[in-house]
């Protein structure tokens, strides 16, 4: 196996590849979360949805403030908790999360990542055995027979 290229993607230097993805939205919660001192704080701070396409660069947002008669703006606290709570699952794997805090458009949100991350362990766990499955055939194809002998092994030439 190519060492270089391994090494480029554990390091995630090349952002197109999932790890490399994965670490930027590490990097990026986590950096939020050096910020964010004290989260309460973000309670009274609403995300405003012309901030919000301004941030993320796309007017199709994955999460996008929906303004209702009976609900106050969505605020930061929403987003941050649900940011939190996808990183984690992320990087520890699924545990069991309070979802208290969340509103309901990032409670979905989240179930939506989850179920996706699901297939992808899925997907992931199949090509590993697939992996395997080569590996051990091409072993057993090329692996000597052990009766013979180790001249037997050498091929012959007829002049």
């Amino acid at each position: 196996m190519d060492g270089g290229k391994n090494q480029m993607a554990m390091n995630g230097h090349n952002r197109e590849s999932l790890l490399g993805a994965m670490t930027k939205f590490v990097s990026a919660v986590n950096r939020m979360d050096d910020t964010v001192m004290v989260p309460s704080r973000l309670v009274d701070m609403p995300a405003e949805q012309d901030c919000l396409e301004d941030a993320i660069g796309n007017s199709k947002a994955l999460l996008s403030v929906e303004q209702d008669a009976n609900k106050n703006d969505t605020d930061l606290k929403n987003f941050y908790t649900m940011l939190n709570a996808v990183k984690t699952e992320l990087v520890r794997g699924h545990t069991p999360s309070d979802q208290s805090d969340m509103d309901e458009q990032s409670k979905i949100v989240t179930e939506k990542f989850r179920h996706h991350l699901q297939g992808l362990f899925c997907v992931l766990h199949k090509l590993t055995e697939t992996a395997d499955y080569v590996t051990e055939r091409y072993q057993d194809a090329v692996k000597p027979n052990e009766n013979q002998t180790q001249f037997d092994r050498v091929p012959s030439f007829t002049l």
